[in-house]
């Protein structure tokens, strides 16, 4: 029996059907585009500039389905995505961040943006086409799966609080998520190749030497080397940047603070204690003379821009990045040990409560450094301005518990300085912004990144995973100073290092070296901490059957 014309039609094609139901339900469809259309127009043309961003939003929903719909392609995009990720690392580091296009409606149009719309643009393509990459990213994740779930439900809770303050919480909602969850994850996947993971830290050491040259030329000059030859059109009307490119930034010790391309000192030093660590990172393990010594230039000039930027944040991060560093070299030189003829191995180990009881005496006993580091009479307006935004920010978030939405903490806490609203802590910042739920969330999220990355530290054999020692430096320094900081600035920074330690974590599993937390138990065992642990681990064999 032959087939109909309606049998002939292949899926997923369907015969058309002309009854009344249909024909409404496609008027009903027509009429909605029809207004969704008008109503958009309508608001575009009669809202004002700053709730652009808002608008954007259904074509930003629109290019996340097509990119749903998107074809198995498999696209050859790793090379891209991976020097590209690498290079928005870079040019946020090297670029000030006042210098921009500011078209009205929009953001501040940086070099470092036009990179992330340049990688985003990318990686979603990549990942949309290529069910390979979607699984290494997954892959990658499963190695760290208690941190992610943390991370992923505070993100979700960063999206639940967004309408609480309309487009403002929008825009400040979606910076956080770029900084923290994107880079993350598209980390996961840059960061299982091996050279990426070597690069990345040669790329922040570069970048640091440029950012010191940048500062000592300010210093030297009273004001940023590019002030007074800017053109129009780089130039931000605004009056704090203003006043920085002036170089009127002084502090009550007559002495000049200098904010480099971060602009601001105390971004700066937190920027120049992470870079600190990796400087002394890569200058241990150099074999060459020619290297060690460049490195070491660089350090001492590192610690000559922390004197000079004039920020208590820059020996705070110094001190908390570089400690951090030797707590997990020492274990894991220990950890690592095959050989019990290793005497420096145990006593790194035993050295940490004598070195941090002798960092700890400098910094409360010996005055210039407790000036350096916890401040003096020049400091007393900054302390008192914490302790008012504290009090502030514990009445605000009782009243709200649940938060008064993204960006809203500098109108709320209300405390002004000579540049207008500004918040100086991470902690009122959080609390206000997303309540006690979501300053729990962070915490909880910050704390199980730390152990994330102390466990990969622990375990890490060979220079590709030891990369992961440097990786907790920056999260110490990261966390010693967010009490007087609070800023998206640098937070990129360490979301790429908590991805690079979960590909290291990926790759002790690959390779059965997992690092179990029972290790430590080797430093109480019979023999003591003088025999490192693999040499003198037994187990007993399995009985046989």
């Amino acid at each position: 029996m032959a087939p109909s014309r309606r049998q002939r039609i292949l899926p997923p094609y369907t015969p058309r059907v002309s009854d009344w139901q249909h024909a409404a339900s496609r008027l009903v469809v027509v009429g909605l585009v029809l207004g969704f259309a008008v109503v958009y127009g309508l608001a575009i043309a009669i809202l004002p500039q700053q709730f652009m961003s808002m608008l954007l939003l259904p074509v930003g929903l629109l290019a996340l389905l097509a990119l749903w719909m998107a074809p198995d392609l498999d696209s050859a995009y790793d090379a891209s995505v991976r020097s590209l990720y690498l290079g928005l690392i870079f040019v946020t580091i090297v670029w000030p961040y006042y210098l921009a296009l500011d078209v009205p409606g929009l953001p501040w149009i940086t070099a470092g943006r036009l990179m992330q719309i340049l990688l985003f643009t990318v990686a979603g393509l990549f990942f949309a086409t290529s069910a390979r990459a979607r699984h290494e990213v997954a892959d990658t994740i499963s190695a760290v799966p208690l941190a992610f779930r943390l991370w992923l439900l505070t993100s979700i809770y960063v999206v639940l609080t967004m309408p609480l303050s309309g487009t403002e919480g929008f825009v400040e909602g979606a910076k956080l998520l770029i900084a923290t969850l994107i880079v993350f994850l598209i980390g996961c996947f840059v960061f299982r190749d091996d050279r990426s993971v070597l690069r990345v830290g040669s790329l922040i050491v570069i970048a640091a030497a440029i950012v010191a040259f940048f500062a000592l030329g300010e210093f030297l000059n009273g004001k940023p080397l590019w002030a007074g030859h800017l053109p129009s059109f780089l130039k931000v009307e605004e009056p704090r940047i203003l006043r920085f490119l002036n170089g009127e930034m002084r502090t009550l010790d007559g002495r000049p603070r200098v904010g480099s391309s971060f602009g601001v000192p105390l971004f700066l030093g937190e920027f120049l204690g992470m870079a600190a660590v990796f400087c002394v990172h890569l200058m241990l393990k150099q074999s060459k003379v020619f290297r060690f010594f460049a490195l070491l230039s660089l350090f001492i000039f590192i610690l000559v821009c922390c004197y000079i930027a004039n920020a208590r944040s820059a020996f705070i991060s110094l001190i908390g990045g570089l400690f951090g560093y030797y707590f997990v070299f020492a274990f894991n030189k220990y950890l690592r040990g095959r050989s019990g003829k290793d005497i420096f191995a145990p006593a790194f180990v035993l050295a940490i409560p004598a070195t941090f009881l002798l960092v700890s005496a400098a910094v409360l006993f010996v005055g210039r450094i407790r000036v350096l580091v916890l401040g003096g009479g020049q400091h007393a307006f900054s302390d008192r301005a914490r302790d008012v935004q504290w009090d502030t920010a514990l009445q605000r978030a009782l009243a709200r518990p649940w938060g008064h939405g993204p960006g809203r903490a500098t109108e709320e806490v209300g405390w002004a300085n000579s540049g207008g609203l500004s918040i100086d802590s991470t902690q009122v910042w959080l609390a206000v912004d997303y309540g006690f739920v979501g300053l729990f969330l962070f915490a909880a999220g910050y704390l199980a990144m730390l152990v994330t990355t102390l466990r990969a530290a622990f375990g890490a054999e060979g220079e590709v995973e030891r990369m992961a020692l440097p990786a907790f430096g920056v999260m110490t320094a990261f966390l010693a100073t967010r009490y007087g900081i609070a800023s998206y600035m640098n937070i990129y920074i360490v979301f790429a290092m908590f991805a690079l330690s979960a590909t290291v974590l990926w790759r002790q599993r690959a390779r059965g070296g997992l690092f179990q937390w029972a290790e430590l138990r080797s430093l109480w065992s019979s023999r003591g901490i003088g025999t490192p642990a693999g040499a003198h681990v037994h187990r007993p064999l399995a009985p046989q059957t």
